[in-house]
């Protein structure tokens, strides 16, 4: 039952670091409220602070920001834009899909170039090594839904041998090493999606969802560990 524990607890932690939007977090001075998932990004207008001397208060920059990053990551910033929202429609944190937010910053930036090709040329390398991050988080994620199928299983067979039950094939014999595989999946997603990252200069940290998965990775190998010591 201790390995049913841990393998269960592995497919919760597995799940809910798929869908965290927290696998990296800025430390940068005054972006430390932007964050991502595997492939979404996350902002938090609360954070946001007035700049000294400027005579905006604090609510005045956050609706300011929650209006601008709405559009931002919106999947049509033109659409967006004609939804006419106001501060109070919007929630102070906003969560978009990364590959818009790479796009929407290279529209709205080359509006800036004034048809200057070498500016253009220059934002779109930098558009390409943005979409690197989704590409990697959509990699890794794929790698880690396959292992948080394998737990799935896993809890089953282990369970079914647990309460003394036979499944087809007596698949429940072999829930060990489904909990292993599993767990060697968590963890190569973490791995391959890390591995994937484009280089850059910002200073970031791996966020909960990287530290989710992982523990997800060793609970799994550690449910399958605890019953083959078991049957031994």
């Amino acid at each position: 039952w201790g390995a049913v524990a841990c393998i269960m607890f592995a497919l919760l932690l597995s799940v809910a670091g798929q869908f965290s939007h927290s696998w990296i977090v800025n430390n940068e001075e005054g972006s430390e409220a932007l964050s991502a998932g595997l492939t979404t990004v996350r902002y938090d207008c609360s954070q946001s602070e007035t700049t000294p001397g400027s005579s905006l208060t604090k609510q005045d920059v956050i609706d300011q920001c929650k209006l601008f990053t709405y559009g931002l990551l919106a999947e049509d910033m033109e659409a967006a834009a004609a939804e006419n929202n106001t501060a109070d429609d919007i929630d102070d944190a906003i969560v978009g899909n990364y590959e818009d937010y790479c796009d929407n910053t290279y529209a709205f930036a080359s509006g800036f170039a004034m048809g200057n090709e070498t500016v253009l040329a220059d934002l779109a390398e930098t558009r390409d090594a943005c979409l690197e991050t989704p590409a990697a988080g959509s990699t890794g994620g794929l790698i880690l839904w396959v292992g948080s199928i394998g737990a799935l299983l896993g809890t089953v067979m282990l369970a079914s041998g647990s309460i003394g039950r036979t499944l087809p094939a007596n698949a429940e014999k072999h829930g060990k090493w489904a909990g292993m595989a599993a767990g060697v999946l968590m963890l190569l997603a973490v791995l391959v999606w890390w591995l994937l990252l484009p280089d850059t200069d910002t200073d970031t940290s791996a966020g909960m969802g990287v530290w989710m998965s992982v523990l997800a990775g060793l609970l799994a190998i550690g449910a399958g560990v605890i019953t083959l010591l078991e049957e031994k």
